[in-house]
């Protein structure tokens, strides 16, 4: 007689995608929207039958009162309030499957999480950690902070014991005492279009396209910029950058000593952006990792270098090295400015082979960096059994 396991496995298996991820001014271009909704795609194409629970943030526009400051600071302090869309079990519902993409352990969230295990003993819930440790992505208010912690850890612990695995980017085992999936950042990548090859002879012109922050390291490469040019120089290197970022004014003060050399764009999307890197020679990654204790980079902006056969510039190892892609120009993790000339240097000799070289970084994207492959623990553990291993 056929047991309930084994019926259940014949069915499609239903697949709840919980999440609080907020948007900025990129909005669906934004690099953690692209990857919930292709993550979504996999999913589907990977036999689930998908339902999404997506909330975003309430839209803000322009400078917060002080008013809102402090209610702001107030909610990310006080044990039963929130600064995020509460998203309530009856938008959730009944499934065999809860992906649930990590947002902030508060009490509302901490509910939820209860109330999915309550309601369904033998579902799967499993979480992703995109960043961890994460307090390090706190501010600087001290005493905000640890009341934060605090609060973090009295629901962390608590909505914890209703999960059964991790997903993160990392190698651990276990991440607060939860055993752990390990995934890779993914892409479309069929949907991603290729470079056109269109180098200007005498020119070189590099591109960054990110909401810039420090562990960029941008400041390093205009540096560089400013030395190469004070000295003889061979080939005219132009830096363009696409995007914004908290730091974006300062790096406009930095550039400004290399006048038209530095291009600011502001955001680009689509066809327009693909014209960018069809202009462009080479990219740049994280150029100073250090500043945010970055040990291995699994930046999505990699991937697209890659996947777009785009020769990149990076001062970290990349998670992917295990896989065996090392086809980029490592920089030295320093303070100091980069050296132009070896990137100019590295070009070269990636444009000999240029056709090669672009299809070697193609192939392997298309073999490793799409989403099936890169969440393919967390589809395995899904459909390894229909109903949650008490014994796991």
């Amino acid at each position: 007689m056929e047991s309930n396991v084994e019926k259940k496995m014949k069915d499609q298996l239903s697949l709840v995608v919980i999440s609080q991820w907020g948007s900025d001014v990129k909005g669906i271009n934004g690099g953690n929207v692209k990857k919930l909704f292709s993550q979504i795609e996999a999913f589907k194409r990977s036999g689930f039958d998908v339902r999404t629970v997506i909330k975003e943030p309430p839209a803000r526009t322009g400078k917060a009162s002080l008013f809102d400051r402090l209610m702001t600071k107030a909610k990310n302090i006080l044990p039963f309030c929130t600064n995020q869309c509460i998203i309530r079990y009856s938008e959730v519902g009944k499934a065999d499957c809860y992906f649930v993409r990590f947002r902030a352990y508060d009490y509302p969230f901490r509910k939820l999480i209860t109330k999915i295990r309550k309601e369904n003993p033998d579902a799967k819930i499993i979480f992703e950690y995109s960043d961890y440790p994460y307090y390090t992505l706190r501010g600087k208010d001290v005493i905000g902070d640890a009341l934060v912690k605090f609060r973090d850890d009295y629901n962390r612990d608590r909505t914890l014991k209703c999960v059964d695995r991790i997903a993160t980017l990392r190698t651990d085992k276990e991440l607060d005492g939860v055993p752990c999936l390990k995934m890779l950042n993914g892409l479309d990548v069929e949907k991603i279009k290729r470079k056109t090859r269109n180098r200007i002879p005498g020119e070189i012109h590099a591109l960054i396209v990110a909401s810039l922050q420090p562990a960029h390291g941008v400041d390093r490469f205009i540096e560089g910029m400013k030395e190469y040019y004070r000295g003889e120089w061979t080939e005219k290197v132009i830096l363009h950058i696409v995007g914004g970022g908290s730091i974006l004014d300062e790096i406009r003060a930095k550039a400004e000593e290399l006048g038209d050399k530095v291009i600011f764009h502001g955001f680009m999307f689509g066809e327009e952006l693909d014209a960018m890197y069809d202009k462009c020679d080479i990219g740049l990654e994280i150029m100073a990792p250090k500043r945010k204790d970055i040990m291995v980079s699994a930046s999505l902006k990699s991937r697209e270098y890659i996947a777009r056969g785009f020769p990149f510039v990076s001062a970290c190892k990349l998670d992917i090295s295990d896989l065996g892609f090392e086809d980029y120009c490592r920089v030295p993790d320093t303070e100091a400015p980069i050296d132009i000339k070896g990137i100019i240097e590295y070009y070269s000799s990636y444009e000999e082979n240029y056709q090669a070289n672009a299809d070697s970084m193609r192939e392997f994207a298309e073999k490793y960096l799409n989403v099936e492959f890169a969440i393919k623990e967390i589809i395995d553990y899904f459909k390894d059994n229909s109903v949650r291993l008490k014994e796991d």
